[in-house]
């Protein structure tokens, strides 16, 4: 698993990708598999009728699922229909947190949960240890098109090399569409 970044040479610092970074990743490369998009962020969880209590849920592309190649303990992982506009609001949830806010439950899949107040759907239920990218218990679909083109906020991309490929070969490759983004989109790049 690799992970791909922005570098700003001005200030000598990591910039979070942009959709617009994503979709040309996602597009222009043959040497890394199974790009993902991930978004960090804190919402208040809350399970029946209680309180939201503050919690890190990573929404993610469905490929985070296919580049860390663990299926669901439970239920699903994450398809690309969910990451559809149109589709319903579902999550996958941890193992602790179905252990701890569950109880773990064998019916856990089906269940809805509010995620700062909106109900989600618990499609599946990840096996012990996985917190993929962080210490992560819940996923959401990232809704790729409601994220502004050009705003940077995925807080990590991350891919898989693609087979007979070398990592040189595809830090050649980005740092070319890098190049191609400065002149395309000098306002950003």
């Amino acid at each position: 698993i690799v992970a791909l970044r922005n570098w700003n040479v001005a200030d000598n610092a990591s910039v979070p990708a942009s959709r617009r970074d994503y979709e040309l990743w996602r597009d222009g490369l043959s040497t890394i598999t199974d790009l993902s998009a991930v978004e960090v962020e804190e919402r208040s969880i809350a399970v029946g009728a209680g309180a939201g209590q503050p919690e890190s849920v990573a929404n993610v592309t469905a490929s985070t699922f296919a580049l860390t190649r663990v299926p669901a303990l439970m239920g699903r992982t994450l398809s690309d229909v969910d990451g559809r506009a149109d589709a319903q609001d579902v999550v996958v949830v941890g193992y602790d947190f179905w252990k701890n806010k569950l109880a773990g439950a064998q019916d856990a899949v089906g269940r809805v949960i509010r995620i700062s107040g909106t109900p989600v759907t618990i499609v599946g239920v990840m096996p012990r240890g996985y917190a993929f990218p962080q210490r992560n218990g819940i996923w959401r679909p990232l809704h790729l098109e409601r994220i502004p083109e050009t705003r940077p906020s995925l807080s990590y991309v991350f891919g898989r090399l693609a087979p007979g490929h070398r990592r040189e070969e595809a830090t050649a490759q980005v740092a070319a569409i890098g190049t191609r983004a400065a002149t395309m989109f000098p306002e950003t790049h």
